[in-house]
């Protein structure tokens, strides 16, 4: 038998394309797309994870920004449009989408859990523990929050007797 490619023109198929490192034929495809259909937001987020991969937050941004205005309340691509102006330093911006993902999503614990571990790193430990408490509330299947959280809160957050999570002060 013979092995024959798939034709990627879903962006399904091309997010495993972008996940198995096809980079190029993904991004010639994303184009393809938005060749036809302009305004294709899911198409401008491959493009911004494309971007992103490659070490262009700046690029990253502009995508973001783009389906940010065709999806002024989604509160994914304001997470993803705070992690790529974090990597271009501009913390200040990030966490005020986070905040802002947050307000419209109050459950979404990706954006949580980053403005979370951005107070944390920013230095406000005070305010990091609650979003990083309630990330690990929210996704308590999460190694990556577990382990984060605990490694940030150097030990501070804890289970409370009653389920759920704490929390709880330091010696």
């Amino acid at each position: 038998p013979e092995v024959h490619r798939h034709e990627v023109d879903d962006p399904v198929d091309l997010q495993i394309e972008l996940d198995a490192g096809n980079l190029d034929a993904a991004q010639a495809a994303f184009e393809g797309i938005l060749r036809q259909q302009p305004a294709n937001a899911r198409a401008m987020v491959g493009l911004a994870i494309l971007d992103g991969k490659r070490g262009n937050p700046a690029a990253a941004v502009d995508w973001y920004q783009r389906v940010s205005r065709l999806r002024p309340r989604d509160a994914e691509t304001l997470n993803n449009l705070a992690v790529s102006y974090r990597a271009l330093g501009r913390q200040d911006t990030a966490m005020a989408l986070w905040r802002r993902a947050i307000v419209l999503q109050p459950n979404y614990g990706e954006a949580v859990y980053n403005l979370g571990t951005a107070l944390y790193l920013s230095g406000d430990v005070s305010a990091a523990l609650p979003y990083l408490s309630r990330a690990v509330e929210l996704a308590p299947d999460s190694a990556r929050y577990w382990r984060n959280a605990a490694r940030l809160g150097g030990g501070a957050l804890a289970a409370s007797p009653c389920g759920g999570f704490v929390v709880c002060p330091r010696a």
